[in-house]
């Protein structure tokens, strides 16, 4: 529940003010172009630039300092310290050194500043009453020399204490340190785990099927694959440190055919703007299936990332471009200090389509006219793009199949569906941005008697096109639901199943598919009620699979409180539930009473919320009736104040 904690303890503190240090013994001190090492206690890396973050790239490099917090960070070369900030998650207390040639490094999750940075920091804190504060200083201000410390290293904002390091451009934009010359030993060669290839529009497929194909790779080779139209080819690449245990990123990745340079992905910088395309630089739609850091090697559309070779062919693969018969992909990648290897995969360009998509009707046998016997068979209608795929996994044994054909949606005209491997039939049809809502998909099985038999199966559509809102009034249930702002670069079919509201929820459950799409700006869900107002404990919820738990979206109202909305990122189930329930203190320190030595005791308390999650940055910690300096930690969810 979004509410305010107040902690009470009749405690008097006598408050002194030290800095953490920690003596190292030096490694190497500086690089060949002579900026300082950012720290002499390790050169172990446990992440890379460019690595996949959930919805962004990592921007530097993360090094270890094996549980060791206080360990001096030192300026890389001689500058001011133009901004630091503190927070409770991000890169916690982080440092901005802008250096004398007016780029910028950025020490995330220190435990400490030094002494100058520290003291004005804690006036700050003072004069605003909270830990979360933000400084700018001008040039003059706080002047450090190449090698002189700026902060000590810790494990504030989130994780395990490390060292995020990171180099911008004057203009902000991150680079990779290696690039500087901060180079790591390393002498491991990086490798292809896996790899991918998927259909990129409706008439194309991969194994007769527009989901994407994965295989393993086994002594750099994957096993063969049978693939008509156009289709892009994802790697997922791992890296190891010689000596350390962390799974790194790679910096180069190439794409030959039949020996011929198609794609390169060289990940050395990128603007924070496009944070957001890693969803198209990564395979996202995998990574919603729990196979995540499958890297494109292929430019999707709205991609404006830089990290491509503009002067090649291009990754995207068209089987009536390369010509029926085998092709050998080569996929090389390289890691940040240089070691490289490669692996191969032969794919079958196929003549025509196995389940073509029909662009004209069908020939409609008279039996279309006449009544039906019904029978329930399995059919299976998915959405790709604006594409449906009409699927019969399977027909009763009892039916020897002469026809299968779709009756309806009408405007879809009758469609044959034609066997599509082990035992399914299938056919593809284009669907239409002009017509949304509840749509019946009907199938007719005819046998070898001329009897004929269906069944249909019924979704909700609803069209996405860029710059248009969608409002679907949900039938029989009293509310709407609104889609705005819709701004991706392609047109999509969007599905709905609505279901009754479970124990605990207050509205209908709406699912929307697919949950593989990867939207790159978000967009407006609005949920109206047509009978009466959300109460002031209303919430709306979503969660991925039904056996989750719902989790806290939103709880903003708008039109006096008969619509909640929504800012969403990603297609979810969808509900409102009431959070009744205030958060909890817990496992306070000291406990009452206690008496203790030290003139700087911690006090410290744990917190949770079951449900909506704390707005933490309005809570509260008192000391005899007086706020102090308080300090989250979101890794173990407790709040702590040490005196100074």
């Amino acid at each position: 529940m979004f509410r305010s904690l107040i902690l009470y303890s009749q405690i008097l503190i006598l408050c002194l003010l030290s800095a953490p240090t920690l003596a190292t013994q030096p490694i190497e001190t500086h690089t060949q172009e002579g900026l300082r090492w950012p720290l002499d206690a390790t050169r172990r890396i446990t992440s890379t630039f460019g690595e996949y973050r959930s919805d962004r790239f990592h921007a530097g490099l993360d090094f270890s300092i094996n549980g060791n917090i206080g360990v001096p960070c030192f300026a890389i070369d001689d500058g001011y310290i133009s901004r630091i900030k503190t927070s409770f998650n991000g890169y916690g207390r982080v440092i901005y050194l802008t250096l004398h040639s007016g780029d910028i490094a950025v020490y995330g999750h220190l435990d400490g500043f030094e002494g100058r940075v520290e003291t004005r920091l804690r006036e700050e804190q003072l004069r605003q009453g909270r830990y979360s504060v933000e400084l700018w200083f001008k040039p003059g201000e706080l002047e450090y020399q190449n090698g002189d410390i700026v902060g000590y290293c810790g494990g504030t904002g989130a994780g395990a204490p490390h060292l995020h390091f990171e180099l911008r451009t004057p203009r902000n934009e991150p680079y990779d340190p290696v690039l500087a010359g901060f180079y790591y030993d390393d002498q491991s060669a990086p490798y292809v785990r896996r790899v991918s290839i998927r259909a990129l529009d409706g008439d194309s497929e991969v194994e007769s099927s527009m989901k994407p194909l994965v295989r393993s790779v086994e002594k750099n080779f994957a096993a063969p694959v049978k693939f008509y139209g156009r289709v892009g080819i994802s790697a997922q690449a791992h890296d190891y440190q010689q000596g350390g245990w962390s799974r790194l990123g790679v910096q180069e990745l190439s794409l030959y055919v039949d020996d011929e340079l198609r794609h390169r992905t060289v990940l050395d910088t990128f603007p924070y703007d496009l944070n957001r395309h890693s969803r198209l630089d990564f395979d996202y739609e995998l990574g919603r299936e729990g196979m995540r850091k499958f890297r494109r090697l292929y430019v999707t559309p709205g991609n404006e990332l830089e990290f491509y070779d503009e002067g090649l062919p291009g990754g995207v693969l068209d089987s009536r471009e390369l010509g029926v018969g085998f092709h050998q992909v080569r996929i090389e990648v390289v890691d940040h200090r240089g070691n490289r290897s490669e692996m191969h995969w032969p794919i079958e360009a196929l003549a025509e389509s196995r389940i073509p998509l029909a662009s004209e009707p069908d020939t409609i046998p008279d039996y279309l006219n006449h009544s039906h016997k019904p029978l329930d068979f399995p059919i299976e209608v998915g959405i790709v793009g604006t594409t449906a795929i009409i699927n019969l996994p399977s027909v009763p044994d009892s039916i020897s199949v002469r026809n299968i054909f779709t009756a309806s949606p009408a405007y879809l005209h009758p469609k044959r569906l034609v066997p599509s491997g082990n035992g399914s039939w299938a056919t593809r049809a284009q669907l239409s941005m002009d017509h949304s809502g509840p749509t019946m998909f009907s199938v007719l099985i005819e046998d070898s008697s001329g009897t004929v038999y269906q069944n249909h199966r019924e979704i909700i559509i609803l069209p996405l096109a860029s710059g248009k809102d969608v409002t679907y009034s949900v039938p029989n249930s009293g509310y709407n639901i609104r889609f705005e702002g819709y701004g991706q670069p392609w047109d999509i079919v969007a599905e709905m199943t609505v279901e009754e509201p479970e124990d605990g929820t207050e509205a209908p459950i709406l699912t929307m598919y697919p949950r593989d799409y990867p939207f790159l700006t978000t967009f407006r869900l609005l949920l109206d009620s047509e009978s009466e107002p959300f109460d002031d404990q209303a919430v709306m919820v979503y969660r991925e699979r039904p056996d989750q738990d719902w989790q806290f979206l939103s709880n903003f109202r708008e039109q006096d409180g008969y619509r909640l909305t929504a800012k969403v990122f990603s297609f979810e189930s969808f509900s409102v539930v009431r959070d009744t329930i205030p958060p909890e203190l817990f496992n306070a320190t000291p406990r009452d009473g206690i008496a203790f030595a030290s003139t700087k005791p911690r006090m410290a308390v744990s917190i949770r919320d079951e449900f909506s999650g704390l707005d933490i940055e309005n809570c509260d910690m008192r000391l005899n009736g007086e706020s102090v300096i308080w300090i989250y930690d979101p890794d173990a969810d407790r709040m702590y104040f040490e005196p100074w």
